[in-house]
């Protein structure tokens, strides 16, 4: 799975390089292939003007930042899914709960990744207190997506 990481400080990236494991390729915008699977935008980035952004199956971050990046390239960029995550309740993907080391991810929207089709519903996930609510958010909806990717791939080999 190749992720882009759209941030302003290296905070994110190295927080989800510990906890995703040896199953993604994470790429800084500048260095971007053209075509990625997901997109994550860290909460605290400023898009800078005029950057060409990859084409991506999944855009995850804030309703706020997708809004700064179209203005900044003037236009909608190449995202085929949108996930907006955050703790309101108008967000795609939010905790319903919290606990140390556990968590419930909640889908609150249907999402199509890589033509699977993610269910609305609940999902448990494990929850690391070093990271912040917003990377415990995006690194758990990655590992649903994968998990479910997993699954699918199990299910055609038989």
């Amino acid at each position: 799975m190749n992720i882009v990481i759209c941030e302003n400080q290296c905070r994110l990236h190295p927080f989800l390089l510990s906890k995703m494991g040896r199953f993604v390729r994470l790429f800084t915008l500048r260095e971007a292939p053209d075509i990625c699977d997901i997109i994550v935008v860290d909460e605290q980035f400023y898009p800078p003007v005029h950057v060409k952004y990859p084409a991506a199956s999944l855009y995850l971050g804030s309703e706020e930042n997708f809004r700064h990046i179209m203005t900044s390239i003037g236009g909608i960029p190449p995202f085929e899914s949108l996930v907006f995550c955050g703790m309101q309740a108008k967000n795609s993907v939010l905790f319903s709960s919290v606990s140390h080391e556990s968590a419930m991810l909640c889908l609150q929207r249907s999402v199509v990744f890589q033509n699977r089709e993610l269910e609305v519903g609940e999902y448990p996930v494990s929850y690391h207190e070093n990271g912040s609510l917003y990377d415990n958010l995006v690194c758990s909806f990655i590992n649903v997506c994968d998990r479910m990717c997993k699954h699918e791939e199990m299910l055609q080999r038989r």
